[in-house]
Parts: structure tokens; C-alpha cells; sequence
């Protein structure tokens, strides 16, 4: 997982415009709650920042990844069960 942290300070309401790309999978944090992001110029990230001290975290988690390890996980369950049954069966016929 990919993750941008940061530290905002700004007296007054600010949109901050951060240069992450603008594909699916991004989330964003603003002090350990969730925030919207939103779309700048059709290439980049940006967040509303309310004034004031804020820790902003952006984080990359694509649902791709997800699946992908859930599969592979599924998979790596489905070996190791195959291989233990046939290890087994090895043991009994001896």
C-alpha cells in the first residue's frame, strides 16, 4: 500500500491540491477521519481543508489489490488442503 502523509497549517478554509494521480483506489484521512477527495483538472487529487492544524494522509489501496490477495489467499488455503489430503492418503496405503 502507498500512503502520503502530511502536515496542513492554514489560518482560513483551503483546497489543497496534491500531485497523485487521479485513478480509482485513493482515500483520503484528515486527522484520523475520513475526508472526500476530489478530481483537480481531471489529472490530480485535491481536499478540502478546514483552517487551522490538520494531519492529512492520503492513502493508495485499489480494490484490484484486494481482490488479487484474496484470490491468492484462496488459492495458497486450496494447496496447502490438497497437499495435506494427499499426504495422508500417502501415509494410510504405506
Amino acid at each position: 500500500r502507498l500512503a502520503l502523509r502530511t502536515h496542513v497549517n492554514a489560518s482560513t478554509p483551503a483546497f489543497l491540491v496534491v500531485s497523485q494521480s487521479a485513478i480509482p483506489g485513493w482515500e483520503a484521512r484528515l486527522d484520523d477521519g475520513p475526508i472526500a477527495l476530489y478530481r483537480v483538472y481531471g489529472l490530480v487529487r485535491g481536499v478540502l481543508v478546514p483552517g487551522g492544524e490538520h494531519s492529512l494522509t492520503l492513502v493508495y489501496r485499489p480494490a484490484s489489490f484486494t481482490i488479487g490477495l484474496t484470490v491468492s489467499l484462496a488459492a495458497v488455503a486450496l494447496l496447502g488442503t490438497l497437499l495435506l489430503r494427499q499426504s495422508r492418503r500417502t501415509t494410510a496405503t504405506r
